[in-house]
């Protein structure tokens, strides 16, 4: 099976990443979610992601710390996560290298629109196969089943 494509969230609000974690994982993607800055760079640079989705850090190094952190090594996506929307924070997060500016709670049909968005934009031609979960009818018992090897592809 091939490997599904890697996001790191990062947020210190274990809800949203929850949240995250199970809107994302049925869509395919492999989670992986940290709640701390020094948790975070470390897991930047050793799962090399696919997409970063960046929220509120109350740690050393905030969102926008990190996100200058990840811009300064990697060309990847960032989706930043905001629970107030104000157009100063928006403005400096787009300045400083954001893809994306999304306020918390999201529309999850949205959200993952905007992260397959991002992943067309800058991944086209990297892969031709991604395997995603997919809801399967099973006419004999009439229920839905999970699918595990849906193939999709990622097109221009």
């Amino acid at each position: 099976m091939e490997e599904r494509l890697r996001i790191v969230a990062v947020d210190s609000d274990r809800g949203t990443l929850d949240s995250l974690n199970e809107v994302l994982d049925l869509e395919g993607y492999h989670i992986s979610s940290a709640s701390d800055s020094p948790t975070a760079l470390a897991m930047l640079e050793e799962c090399k992601p696919y997409l970063v989705i960046l929220g509120t850090v109350e740690t050393d190094l905030d969102g926008l710390g990190i996100l200058r952190f990840i811009r300064q090594r990697w060309d990847v996506p960032v989706i930043m996560l905001s629970r107030d929307f104000n157009k100063v924070s928006l403005a400096k997060a787009l300045t400083l290298g954001a893809d994306d500016y999304v306020t918390v709670p999201f529309c999850r049909k949205e959200f993952i629109a905007r992260v397959h968005a991002k992943m067309r934009r800058y991944w086209t031609g990297t892969f031709h196969k991604v395997y995603t979960k997919s809801r399967v009818f099973n006419k004999r018992s009439r229920k839905y089943a999970m699918k595990e090897k849906s193939c999709v592809r990622i097109l221009a």
